[in-house]
């Protein structure tokens, strides 16, 4: 089949969740379609020749636009206080984007187009002929916002922006012939939207086992890592969180115990994190897989955000351990003790951790079934097979409704 696929983000070098899944995903398509690919990039992260060359070993087609960064104080983000749809996609609407779909689609015959992230439908109103599906939808933080409003005045803000989200996410599932999201608890928010709704299919995030295969460092004793960018702020309150209420309470018993984390840290209030002699921000790494398998266990203790977290798939199929908030694990199939272990409160994560650092047997038991849940279940080219089936599926929809 001829795709058009639209991103949000320019996915290489794949150096964080969104680009992650979507760089595998297009390396899948790639090898059994015809892929046009029409990317945003930021405009501080200007694409180069390099970058766009190795995108086209699996796009027919590779173009790029600058993307628009959303200001609440713009003229045009005021006027969309009182529209219906997100302020932040009338503000960050881009004619260049929209100019460059539509020049494509009078060039090309595409038998789908994949919009991937709920920034990009707005761009395929127009786009007549093709089936059209939703890739990777994640609205669920905007529920859980109003839910942790903590005054009546900003429950309200968040109430008006959910109404936002539902009224454009309404439209698109009414004209959209599949939408995908990475778990179960994400199917919530869209049945609500619009109940019975029956046009969803979950296709996860995963891991690339092709990459993630061989030794690259020795676990050490007594050591957790941490993978995330810390200014992402669901990354920054899980940070917020361990190290002021997790951490104590396990280096009361473990005074050894080593924190290490990598990400980026541009723009990050780091001062306003607790601060520990144990504990290490390491910045960006290129390849964390020493890392990661270097940490005797991968500690995620995420309280908040939607989809399922990629650093999770990969620690498992590195074969680290993880400790995980049940938020942070939701939607994952992994079993509790078996490939995964979950806790919630400050002395619950604490004393799950330490129980790891303390029993090297639990360790290699959950480091063989984690890599084995990955091999069987999260693995890209099987998660490629499930989008490709979304598509023949939406491709069928569409052609028998026309």
């Amino acid at each position: 089949m001829r795709l058009l696929f639209l991103s949000r983000w320019f996915p290489y070098p794949a150096n964080n969740g969104s680009k992650i899944r979507i760089y595998n995903l297009l390396k899948y398509l790639g090898q059994h379609h015809e892929v046009y690919f029409v990317s945003f990039t930021e405009a501080d992260d200007p694409v180069s020749a390099e970058r766009i060359e190795a995108m086209r070993a699996y796009c027919r087609d590779v173009r790029v636009v600058t993307y628009r960064t959303f200001n609440p104080g713009s003229l045009k983000a005021l006027v969309g206080l009182f529209g219906t749809i997100p302020r932040s996609l009338v503000d960050s609407f881009s004619p260049e984007m929209h100019d460059t779909i539509q020049q494509l689609a009078q060039q090309v015959s595409f038998d789908a187009v994949i919009a991937s992230q709920i920034d990009m439908p707005i761009y395929t109103r127009e786009l007549k002929g093709a089936a059209k599906i939703l890739e990777e939808v994640e609205i669920s933080i905007f529920l859980e916002q109003v839910k942790r409003a903590t005054s009546p005045l900003k429950k309200m803000r968040k109430q008006l922006m959910w109404s936002k989200w539902s009224n454009y996410m309404r439209e698109v599932m009414e004209t959209y012939d599949r939408v995908t999201v990475v778990s179960d608890p994400e199917i919530v928010p869209l049945q609500q939207i619009i109940p019975g709704y029956e046009r969803i299919s979950v296709v996860p995030n995963g891991a690339d086992l092709s990459r993630l295969t061989g030794t690259f460092a020795p676990p050490q004793p007594n050591t957790m890592v941490y993978t995330g960018a810390l200014s992402y702020y669901v990354n920054f309150d899980a940070m917020q969180f361990f190290l002021g209420e997790v951490f104590p309470l396990i280096l009361a018993e473990c005074p050894e115990a080593i924190i290490s984390m990598a990400g980026r840290l541009d723009g990050t209030r780091v001062e306003e994190l607790p601060t520990h002699p144990n504990a290490k921000h390491v910045g960006y790494l290129s390849d964390v897989r020493p890392f990661v398998q270097g940490g005797w266990l991968s500690v995620i203790p995420e309280r908040v955000g939607g989809g399922t977290r990629i650093k999770l798939f990969e620690s498992l199929a590195l074969g680290t351990p993880v400790i995980a908030t049940k938020w942070a694990a939701k939607g994952v199939h992994a079993r509790e003790g078996i490939e995964i272990l979950t806790a919630d409160t400050p002395r619950e994560l604490a004393d799950a951790i330490l129980r790891l650092f303390r029993d090297p047997a639990l360790r290699e038991s959950l480091s063989q079934a984690g890599r084995k849940l990955i091999e069987d279940q999260y693995d890209w080219p099987v998660i490629g097979r499930q989008l490709d089936t979304v598509i023949e599926d939406a491709v069928r929809r569409h052609r028998k409704n026309v």
